[in-house]
């Protein structure tokens, strides 16, 4: 189950990625015309956001049965030091688990404001964090 899930999450980022980047342009496109935020707009963001929860989800599954984990936990001060050990443990849930609440944010912050123009603002700055933020906690290696 492991290597196929691992499998599964790697090629979902592609997915999640694409999603989130695509709202972020939409949101900060409409956000500097002023362009009415409808129902494609709505559809896009839920989207993107449904993508990165089932990302989230599978990547706390691989999180308790992934042996490099299981490693780390082992000795946890020897896993600080060692720099791929590290990712797993510490810096890819945490940038990651930012990067979902950045885009749950966005989301709710544009389902409730008042205009159009802060709906797509609200949007492209939660997606766009959400973005910077998973881009920074891939292990790209």
């Amino acid at each position: 189950m492991y290597p196929v899930a691992l499998v599964v999450h790697s090629l979902l980022r592609w997915l999640v990625l694409v999603a989130v980047l695509g709202r972020t342009a939409r949101g900060a496109t409409g956000w500097a015309t002023g362009a009415a935020y409808g129902k494609t707009d709505r559809i896009l963001a839920l989207v993107a956001m449904i993508t990165v929860d089932l990302q989230m989800t599978l990547g706390f599954l691989l999180f308790g049965v992934s042996p490099r984990v299981a490693a780390a936990l082992a000795d946890p001060a020897a896993a600080m030091k060692e720099a791929s050990l590290r990712q797993v443990l510490v810096e890819h849930p945490v940038l990651m688990i930012g990067a979902v609440v950045a885009v749950h944010v966005g989301f709710a912050f544009a389902k409730r404001a008042a205009d159009d123009r802060r709906k797509h603002r609200a949007s492209a700055l939660g997606f766009g964090l959400g973005a910077v933020l998973a881009l920074a906690g891939i292990p790209w290696r």
